[in-house]
């Protein structure tokens, strides 16, 4: 006999967070449907991942108008790949790519932070960043990573991460870490060592401005030909992210382009 009430068992809990974000991801998706064509509301009805499929990369950035802006840009290559980036999805930098599909299993902070884990992933379906929910992957070759939440040390913010450096010490399955050059993608953040600097060189009465841009490295779309290896799994159901994912070692230099 059930020592709770079935409305407070967690496996019903579970299957009812399940169906809560499946009927929302599906009205969310009718709800695109019925806008004016974006380039991404096919993603929810993707049933299969063949040739024929319209994987598209997207984003929110106005690349005509960007394109245009850069028209006197001295380095015509940085331009040209910002653009085709923008245009087609970035390259992530993967030397080889992964031919046997693979599974690891989630960290113990997602599962601490369950509910939390679910209405982030809705989030991320919601704004074009992961395809999803599947019951089945929709690609014939995928790699799912596990997923995680960290929490801000001061702010105590919640997000969502993937560790794209698993599996770790395992010779047969790679991370995708791991198969991404490390000097390729290396970058040097401003340090406060700068910011020191520009105070001196500027001096008293001079203003400061920090910017903090939302979900940057989701402003960024992958190549749609590498959306298999992105893939994460939650209460049985995979999704797969379109947009640069944070915890991949080329995202931030990617992102630097921009």
């Amino acid at each position: 006999k059930d020592s709770h009430p079935q409305e407070s068992c967690p496996k019903t809990l579970a299957a009812t967070q399940r169906l809560s974000l499946q009927e929302r991801a599906s009205d969310k998706s009718k709800e695109v449907g019925r806008a004016s064509k974006p380039a991404n509301a096919w993603l929810h009805n993707v049933t299969a991942c063949t040739a024929v499929d319209p994987l598209v990369a997207s984003t929110p950035i106005n690349i005509d108008k960007l394109e245009e802006d850069l028209t006197d840009h001295p380095d015509r290559v940085f331009v040209a790949t910002l653009v085709s980036g923008l245009r087609e999805g970035f390259d992530t930098g993967l030397k080889v790519l992964p031919s046997e599909s693979m599974e690891c299993r989630n960290l113990r902070s997602a599962q601490a932070e369950a509910e939390f884990v679910t209405e982030a992933l809705l989030s991320e379906v919601e704004k074009g960043y992961v395809i999803g929910p599947y019951a089945t992957p929709p690609f014939p070759v995928y790699r799912v990573s596990p997923l995680g939440v960290a929490i801000g040390k001061y702010s105590g913010k919640k997000r969502l991460i993937i560790d794209l450096s698993a599996p770790h010490d395992n010779p047969r399955h790679k991370s995708l870490n791991e198969l991404i050059n490390k000097d390729d993608y290396s970058l040097s953040y401003v340090r406060i060592d700068d910011a020191i600097q520009a105070i001196t060189r500027y001096g008293r009465g001079a203003g400061l401005c920090k910017c903090d841009i939302v979900d940057a490295f989701k402003l960024c779309p992958i190549k749609p030909e590498l959306w298999h290896l992105y893939g994460v799994k939650w209460q049985g159901e995979y999704y797969f992210y379109c947009r640069l994912a944070f915890g991949s070692r080329s995202s931030p230099k990617l992102f630097d382009y921009l």
